[in-house]
C-alpha cells in the first residue's frame, strides 16, 4: 500500500489541517481523476479558530499558497503554481515532502513494533518501555537515499478514518520531524480558480 492509494480514495473538497513546528498548513483535494490529482496547500504561522472560514476569506496572513498538479500514472509532479509569488515554480521547488511520500511503499507494523514511550535503554539492557498505542493503524516506510537530511530514514505514518495521515514521524539519530493532523473534513471550497495554465511558448 502507498499513501497515494489512500489519497485517491478522497474526494474533491476533502482537506486536512496539519501542524509542524508551530507552522500550520491546509491541504485540499482540488481535483481528482484517474490520471490527475490537483492539490492546494496554504500555510501560515498562526492558529485559526475556523480553518474553513479562513480559507474562504482568502487566507489572510498566509505565507504560502501553492497548487500542485500530479500525474497519477507516472507519479510525477507536472507543475506547481504559487499564488503568493504570482508565478510558476521550478519543478524542484514544487516537489515537497508529501508529494514524494505519496508513492513510498507502506508496511503495516505489528503492535510490538510500534513506537515506545520514553528514552531508549542503554546498550545491552532490556527495553521495558510502554508502547505508544493511539487508536490508529501504523505503517512504516523508508525515505530514499537522495542526500537530503532524512535520506534513508525510517518514517512512521498513522491513519485513523481519514484518507489523510493523522500523524507522520521521522526519527533518525538526533533529528526529529513530526507532522500532526489537527482536523480533517469535507466540502472546503477554495476561492482560487483552478490550476493556472502556463502561457503558450512561441515556436522557434
Amino acid at each position: 500500500m502507498t499513501l497515494k492509494d489512500k489519497i485517491v480514495a478522497a474526494e474533491a473538497g476533502d482537506y486536512v489541517v496539519t501542524e509542524q513546528a508551530k507552522n500550520y498548513s491546509v491541504l485540499i483535494i482540488r481535483q481528482k481523476s484517474a490520471e490527475r490529482l490537483v492539490l492546494e496547500e496554504i500555510s501560515t504561522p498562526k492558529l485559526q479558530k475556523s480553518w474553513k472560514r479562513w480559507v474562504e476569506e482568502r487566507a489572510p496572513g498566509a505565507t504560502s499558497w501553492v497548487m500542485y498538479e500530479i500525474d497519477l500514472k507516472t507519479d510525477k509532479l507536472l507543475d506547481s503554481y504559487s499564488f503568493t509569488q504570482g508565478g510558476w515554480l521550478y519543478m524542484e521547488e514544487g516537489s515537497h515532502f508529501l508529494t514524494k511520500l505519496l508513492t513510498l511503499p507502506l508496511e503495516k507494523l505489528k503492535p510490538g513494533q510500534r513506537k515506545r514511550i520514553g528514552p531508549a535503554p542503554l546498550t545491552g539492557e532490556d527495553d521495558r518501555r510502554s508502547l505508544w498505542m493511539p487508536q490508529a493503524d501504523v505503517y512504516e516506510t523508508c525515505w530514499p537515499e537522495d542526500r537530503s537530511r532524512i535520506a534513508s530514514s525510517k518514517i512512521h505514518v498513522y491513519f485513523t478514518t481519514s484518507p489523510f495521515p493523522s500523524w507522520i514521524e521521522v526519527h533518525e539519530g538526533h533529528y526529529d520531524f513530526k507532522i500532526r493532523a489537527l482536523e480533517s473534513g469535507k466540502g472546503l471550497e477554495s476561492p482560487r480558480k483552478m490550476f493556472p495554465k502556463r502561457p503558450a511558448q512561441p515556436k522557434l
